[in-house]
């Protein structure tokens, strides 16, 4: 919905809400922001071919200081999809491997809701807005 962060891991069942305002690309406290904001933090500093020639590596530099010193970004060619990311982070690697993603049509998403039943009560929901 624009204002918050929800981050569902499967597998723990477990749920956070954060609102965006809260997080900071400085404490790099959610890897969705880096991502969906790549385009307004990072430039590309170099690109090459993956192993096989299916993917497209991209190196990136940050324009300025966001606590991330760059990242690598790894693209299917065949449609476009982010496969990897990995973030060097004062020294530290956060990799993100991308198991499988898909293109939605544009819709209004103001009343955003996950596409699964969180208030099972063996979820954990952590509401932190």
């Amino acid at each position: 919905n624009g204002k918050d962060v929800w981050v569902a891991d499967m597998s723990a069942k477990e749920m956070t809400i954060s609102s965006v305002e809260e997080l900071s690309f400085g404490s790099v406290s959610d890897p969705v922001l880096l991502l969906s904001g790549m385009n307004d933090i990072f430039l590309v500093a170099g690109q090459k071919a993956g192993a096989g020639g299916t993917t497209v590596i991209y190196e990136m530099q940050p324009k300025e200081d966001c606590g991330v010193d760059n990242a690598v970004l790894e693209i299917r060619r065949k449609d476009s999809i982010l496969t990897k990311a990995v973030f060097s982070i004062d020294g530290n690697i956060m990799e993100i491997t991308v198991e499988s993603m898909k293109h939605l049509p544009l819709k209004d998403v103001s009343s955003f809701s996950p596409a699964f039943d969180y208030s099972d009560p063996s979820w954990i929901v952590n509401d932190v807005r």
